[in-house]
């Protein structure tokens, strides 16, 4: 298996198919309490993210066997290093997808993801404070870590574990706060510019404040004031996004596309949260809306991504004669 992928290594980057498709399951789960929408829909999204990421860890496993160098690499370069979160994340979102299922399997998950996640954050920033990052790498893909421990809470107080959850919720609030005027800083004032290929990352800029709203819920079972502002700072976010999403127009698609769909997943599961603490139409008309808009980014995503699939699977001869 380590020669099968030694050609075409796995970036970490294709975990974020998993925490799109899995944000999404469990946006969709909470709209069949707010909206009574079929809860099918979000048990079955949910069950292609966890076959997934099987999937996903089988390969990266496969890497790891054959270009141990290359990944060690990777862990030296602040960008790179921090996508080693999207694994905790996608942990922490299917652990909260089990528990309804099997508490034991959601317990292991959680645990990986909650602790996992606080000594990737503790590494990578105690790396950069010792060692200094680049300029050109104070990217959005640093919240990726910090985001990582706000996805801990979901499970967190169905688990048992409340206080634990206050404290990854805090380990990431406070980085949160600290790297958010450094990239905005970053991005709006120094050179280079961010890559067009780095444009999805402005992802991130949406899904933590909106993770971290929903993680406030899941700890305190209701919404409230700081939950309100978390879910309308991701909003502000998400709009900002629109207005610069020119900057990837143009871009083949390519794994990093995939960096859009949990920001839009985890700003619907915010404003589904919201339709359910407080039922009205303006919370009933977000909640919609920013579902549907996640559903079809997850989906284009997920085409574009088998149709790629389909072409590099068809011998190139096939390809000359259609």
């Amino acid at each position: 298996m380590a020669k099968l992928f030694a050609a075409r290594p796995i970036p970490l980057a294709s975990f974020a198919s998993v925490m799109g498709i899995a944000g999404l399951g469990l946006a969709w789960r909470v709209a069949a309490k707010a909206q009574n929408v079929p809860a099918s829909i979000g048990e079955w999204l949910l069950a292609v993210a966890a076959i997934l990421f099987v999937c996903l860890m089988a390969v990266w496993i496969a890497r790891i066997a054959a270009h141990p160098g290359e990944i060690q690499a990777e862990q030296h370069v602040a960008i790179t290093a921090s996508y080693l979160g999207t694994i905790t994340i996608s942990c922490s979102l299917l652990a909260a997808a089990a528990v309804p299922y099997s508490r034991p399997v959601a317990l292991v998950l959680w645990i990986v993801a909650a602790f996992g996640g606080a000594g990737l954050l503790v590494y990578l920033v105690g790396h950069w404070v010792e060692y200094g990052i680049e300029g050109f790498e104070l990217t959005p893909a640093l919240f990726i870590p910090v985001v990582g421990n706000a996805t801990a809470c979901f499970a967190a107080a169905a688990l048992g574990y409340t206080d634990l959850g206050w404290a990854s919720f805090s380990f990431a609030l406070l980085c949160w706060l600290t790297f958010s005027a450094m990239v905005m800083y970053r991005l709006m004032v120094t050179q280079p510019r961010l890559p067009r290929k780095m444009a999805p990352q402005l992802g991130v800029l949406v899904s933590s404040p909106a993770v971290m709203a929903s993680a406030w819920y899941a700890l305190t079972g209701a919404g409230g004031i700081i939950f309100k502002i978390l879910a309308f700072k991701a909003l502000f976010f998400a709009l900002l996004t629109v207005r610069l999403a020119k900057m990837a127009w143009g871009e083949p698609f390519n794994v990093a596309m995939w960096g859009y769909t949990f920001p839009a997943a985890a700003l619907a599961g915010a404003f589904e949260r919201a339709a359910l603490s407080t039922p009205s139409t303006f919370y009933s008309v977000l909640a919609t809306t920013t579902l549907v808009i996640a559903t079809i980014i997850v989906a284009a995503c997920a085409l574009w991504a088998i149709r790629g699939w389909i072409i590099d699977l068809t011998p190139a001869s096939q390809l000359k004669t259609t």
